[in-house]
């Protein structure tokens, strides 16, 4: 059976951990340094998402690029079960999105950046298959 958790960035409402840290590797995009077009960069760890045999906690950032709106995420995941099954964890910003695998148990992904994509807000799932 597939069990599959949606999480929908969440407004103020939402208690954060860890508050306006900003990773290096987060603020200054793939290209080494934050480009003189970039405005600031604000950062918030997102709630954890967790389902019978996986777990995955993530850092989001925003940014306006050139007057766009974009996006960047960090994400921590781990399959949590010795079942055979495998955590999958799903990021989409605008029309990009990426799936990072952990199996099996004890195997996990630690700290992938998304880089930076248009979009105002990235939606991160969480499925175990």
């Amino acid at each position: 059976m597939n069990i599959r958790k949606r999480l929908a960035v969440a407004t103020a409402a939402v208690a954060m951990t860890g508050g306006l840290a900003v990773t290096p590797a987060l603020a200054a995009g793939s290209g080494g340094s934050a480009p003189a077009e970039a405005a600031a960069v604000t950062c918030k760890n997102q709630p954890t998402i967790s389902t019978g045999g996986g777990k995955l906690d993530y850092k989001e950032c925003w940014r306006k690029y050139k007057g766009k709106a974009q996006s960047s995420t960090q994400i921590w995941l781990k399959d949590t079960k010795a079942d055979g099954k495998c955590a999958y964890g799903k990021v989409s910003i605008g029309s990009w999105s990426h799936t990072w695998k952990a199996c099996p148990k004890g195997k996990n992904v630690d700290g992938a950046v998304s880089g930076w994509h248009n979009g105002g807000d990235a939606r991160v799932e969480l499925s175990v298959r």
